[in-house]
């Protein structure tokens, strides 16, 4: 009698077993599935915000380059610094978000690589060194905003504004000086004129022998 139930016993215990490691693989397997949902489930959430971020960068992402006038587009021409910028400002990003946090960093870089260089003397004037020192500083809060985690989309919209403004500002001051230039340089060589008939004429007045 003992026997057999001793038999019994060894019977149902390998029977435990088997259901505990039945229970523990589905409960293994269940919880790989959750994981898995949930992990894809979180790629599609970030994925969705990735797009929405790049679309509104796309959508805000508007620099103009003011066009100079014939006598001012010469100059600029000439100035290689002032023309690199111009070329990055023209380029906009169209594949990714860090497309756009590489472009916002190397017009930072380039912004400010013209700062060490030499202005034309014709627009080498304080007013227009501080005007482009705001556009600088624009420009660098540009590079700081779209690089931040998470993106201040918000940010980015107001500086890019306020880099088109500072932008439209700063060749409309260049404009002024030159206007401002040929006006006093036109007025100069009005009073040297008058000055010289003056001079003509106090000499016949003079001589008035020579004259006849």
């Amino acid at each position: 009698m003992n026997n057999i139930r001793k038999f019994g016993t060894l019977k149902i215990q390998p029977m435990k077993n088997f259901l505990a490691l039945l229970f523990i693989l589905v409960f293994c397997i269940t919880s790989c599935k959750k994981q898995d949902e949930k992990g894809f489930h979180n790629q599609e959430k970030v994925q969705a915000y990735n797009d929405s971020v790049f679309n509104q960068l796309n959508k805000v992402w508007k620099i103009n380059v003011p066009k100079g006038s014939k006598a001012l587009n010469p100059i600029l021409e000439d100035w290689k610094p002032w023309m690199a910028l111009v070329n990055e400002l023209k380029l906009k990003p169209v594949s990714t978000i860090s497309a756009f946090q590489k472009k916002a960093q190397v017009l930072s870089e380039v912004a400010q690589n013209l700062t060490y260089q030499g202005y034309p003397a014709e627009i080498d004037r304080p007013d227009i060194r501080a005007r482009y020192t705001t556009l600088l500083t624009y420009i660098q809060n540009l590079d700081m905003y779209i690089n931040l985690s998470p993106i201040d989309l918000e940010k980015v919209d107001i500086c890019l504004k306020d880099v088109q403004k500072s932008l439209n500002e700063l060749v409309k001051m260049m404009e002024e000086d030159l206007i401002r230039d040929n006006y006093e340089k036109e007025e100069g060589e009005e009073i040297m004129i008058e000055e010289m008939k003056q001079m003509m004429n106090t000499t016949r007045n003079a001589n008035p022998e020579e004259v006849e």
